[in-house]
């Protein structure tokens, strides 16, 4: 917005400062945020890696391209099997789906 400028002609920016600093936490998490929403195999090792070594370059760079490597699709039917499950759910005891 306008920063507040002081008879000294010192000039406020606090207000800036809590913006500045989610957009930086949001782009510290890219890697991480990627991997999760490619529903990537390896998304929980990703993420431990982007937070533990993420503030040194390397570590961080490590961590964005490991997240924008190849999904292996096998593993990502099962996770889809687990976490979803929704077929499964809706069926009853005798077999009988909703889901046609």
């Amino acid at each position: 917005m306008f920063d507040y400028q002081s008879s000294t002609g010192a000039v406020d920016t606090r207000s800036d400062s809590g913006g500045l600093l989610v957009m930086l936490v949001c782009l510290y998490f890219v890697p991480s945020i990627l991997a999760f929403h490619r529903m990537h195999h390896r998304r929980h090792a990703i993420t431990r890696l982007n937070s533990l070594l993420g503030w040194s370059v390397l570590g961080w760079i490590v961590a964005f391209v490991w997240a924008l490597a190849a999904v292996q699709k096998g593993e990502l039917r099962d996770e889809q099997a687990r976490t979803c499950n929704c077929e499964n759910r809706l069926r009853s005891e005798n077999g009988f789906s909703l889901i046609e």
